[in-house]
């Protein structure tokens, strides 16, 4: 059977791909970019797995009773604390969740959540360092999960993204680390150099958990991944621009479902 996948629209991308107008701090921002179109290929995709719902609503344990996987594009409202504890007890009893975040300061609500789940989302962006130009994610910062490598299909070469936080935790199995050439930036601190790091201290960009791989009490699977916005439709560009089909990533997105489902 298709799992169901609830996508939470108080997320960033969500919002970028419905709205034409975001307010954010009493300030309105025009989105440049035709409605329902951020997410074209990203939903396309998600349709040829599952059936797909967005909602607005409060999260609650009756409304995720309805689904098999929920996804956070990057929120972008604070979560009520009866909502982190819904979240968690639907992991708890074999629910999946997709956690998708984003640069500081944009990770400050999905933070909530992954605290939950003994997870820390570093206050530093991580970037190329020089503008215009993306980092891509290949070879040495793929690491041997059932995500990236599967005999049965294509491996996963490398992932392209643009600022992201970095994902710090005891829990979980690493899928991908942030490459050696990224740089960092505390707040707005000058640049820190490159990492130069042996391999047990290296960034994550992606990390799994599950009941093995974890102390959690939880049948159910997480996926935190430290950018939202490489799942951007090509050609899009608020809030940032799109990179879909750069790289490896609409394979990646594939195997991520595949996997939660």
């Amino acid at each position: 059977m298709s799992p169901t996948i609830l996508l939470d629209g108080k997320t960033l991308q969500v919002e970028a791909h419905l709205k034409q107008h975001i307010v954010r701090r009493d300030k309105t921002y025009t989105n440049p970019d035709p409605k329902n179109f951020r997410l074209r290929t990203f939903l396309k995709t998600l349709a040829k797995i599952g059936k797909i719902t967005i909602l607005s609503e409060k999260i609650t344990t009756t409304l995720l009773l309805n689904f098999d996987i929920y996804v956070v594009l990057t929120r972008i409202q604070a979560y009520e604390k009866s909502e982190v504890g819904a979240i968690f007890d639907f992991v708890k009893h074999g629910g999946n969740l997709l956690l998708m975040s984003n640069h500081p300061p944009l990770h400050k609500y999905d933070s909530f959540l992954a605290n939950k789940f003994g997870v820390e989302l570093e206050n530093s962006r991580y970037w190329s360092g020089e503008r215009g130009v993306y980092s891509i994610l290949t070879d040495e910062d793929l690491a041997e999960h059932s995500i990236i490598v599967n005999n049965k299909e294509m491996t996963i070469n490398s992932i392209v993204t643009n600022t992201t936080c970095s994902i710090i935790s005891k829990n979980g199995l690493p899928v991908i680390y942030l490459s050696k050439l990224m740089v960092g930036l505390s707040g707005l601190e000058e640049q820190k150099e490159v990492q130069n790091i042996e391999p047990e201290e290296r960034k994550i960009f992606g990390l799994s958990i599950d009941r093995k791989s974890s102390d959690l009490d939880i049948d159910g699977k997480v996926v935190i991944i430290a950018d939202s916005g490489f799942i951007g439709e090509k050609d899009s560009t608020f809030p940032g621009y799109g990179l879909i089909e750069e790289g490896d990533n609409l394979l990646f997105i594939k195997r991520l479902f595949l996997f939660l489902s």
